[in-house]
């Protein structure tokens, strides 16, 4: 993709985990910290808080908080007997943050899986869900991620997620056609 294209969407690897981090509140961090049925939440949420505090996403050193980030982020918040996890609003939001700090993570080779589309489908996912529900946009910041990512080096498997990522949030934020 051409470079100027990229740099007319502002380009930001942190911007959607930055955003996000002024909305998850310390009982989202909870919540996404006792994922792993309780199991070493200390530690979890004190990895967890870091990142909020440093309002990016820092590299994930082993098991905390890279457990919890995951399970979090295959949660299905719309389903009222899934867990672990949350519903509505804070489910979704919980979801968001675990799947852009997974995302960024996995783009900088910073301890997460190599499942990027995975976990970037999932962030795209709860931007649109959170958009529906009323809750917040983060459209120009999935979208400044995406064209972010876009610019580095990725595999020939992950593009195709990458700008399906970039157009949702670019698409997304343009008027319906027909309407005014």
């Amino acid at each position: 993709m051409p470079e100027a294209l990229l740099r007319y969407f502002d380009p930001d690897a942190d911007a959607v985990v930055r955003r996000l981090c002024s909305h998850v509140t310390e009982a989202h961090l909870a919540t996404i910290a006792a994922a792993d049925y309780g199991m070493d939440q200390p530690q979890h949420l004190a990895k967890l808080q870091a990142i909020r505090l440093a309002r990016k996403a820092l590299p994930l050193d082993g098991w905390h908080p890279s457990e919890v980030l995951e399970l979090i982020g295959h949660s299905e918040p719309d389903d009222l007997s899934w867990r672990p996890g949350d519903t509505g609003i804070d489910g979704w939001t919980i979801k968001a943050f675990s799947t852009a700090v997974l995302a960024c993570c996995a783009m900088n080779r910073n301890g997460a899986s190599d499942d990027f589309p995975y976990h970037l489908g999932g962030l795209a996912r709860s931007v649109l869900r959170l958009m529906e529900l009323g809750a917040f946009d983060l459209r120009t910041e999935l979208t400044q991620f995406a064209a972010w990512a876009m610019s580095q080096e990725l595999t020939q498997e992950d593009r195709p997620f990458v700008g399906l990522a970039l157009l949702t949030g670019a698409l997304s934020q343009l008027p319906m056609i027909g309407t005014t």
